[in-house]
């Protein structure tokens, strides 16, 4: 009998961690809803995509920063929208930082993965720079492994040469 007792206690125990486990991710998923609104005001729509992804990460998608083609140049014309991302590394101060580099698929594998590598490193040097080095900032290329339009075509090819910010959840 008492060993019974036990085995429910270790199953209610069991089953009250996962219930707070659950609670701390929906306070999560709410408070990054809440910094998420505040977001949508430093960013034009037709610049920047916010998401949030099912593990409460929030994607900045620079959907304006396309480098031309073979180029880690920040087009000068997104040196804003860049600034306005570190404002929003700000608000979401306690998640890490990995900033996303991405190709189309013209030209060799090999030559597009160093290529998102370089854009990548670009972004997070003028994030540093911004944020005077006070955050730490991952860099990592994808080159054309994760395209987010048909590459068959020059608008395709153009939306996936591009930067994600992600901000992402810290892991318990």
């Amino acid at each position: 009998m008492i060993a019974d007792l036990n085995t429910k206690l270790g199953t209610y125990e069991g089953d009250l961690a996962s219930m707070n486990e659950l609670r701390r991710k929906l306070q999560i998923k709410r408070d990054a809803e809440a910094k998420i609104k505040r977001l949508t005001k430093l960013f034009n729509p037709k610049d920047v995509e916010i998401l949030l992804t099912p593990d409460s990460d929030v994607i900045l998608r620079m959907k304006s920063l396309n480098f031309r083609s073979g180029s880690a140049v920040i087009p000068p014309n997104t040196y804003s929208m860049i600034d306005h991302a570190a404002e929003s590394m700000v608000l979401f101060a306690d998640r890490a930082v990995r900033v996303e580099g991405h190709t189309d698929s013209v030209g060799a594998n090999l030559f597009n993965q160093k290529l998102s590598e370089r854009r990548a490193e670009a972004v997070k040097s003028y994030l540093m720079e911004k944020m005077q080095g006070q955050r730490v900032v991952q860099a990592v290329g994808f080159g054309e492994e994760k395209p987010i339009q048909n590459n068959e075509t020059a608008q395709g090819r153009e939306k996936n040469r591009r930067i994600d910010i992600v901000l992402l959840v810290p892991r318990s």
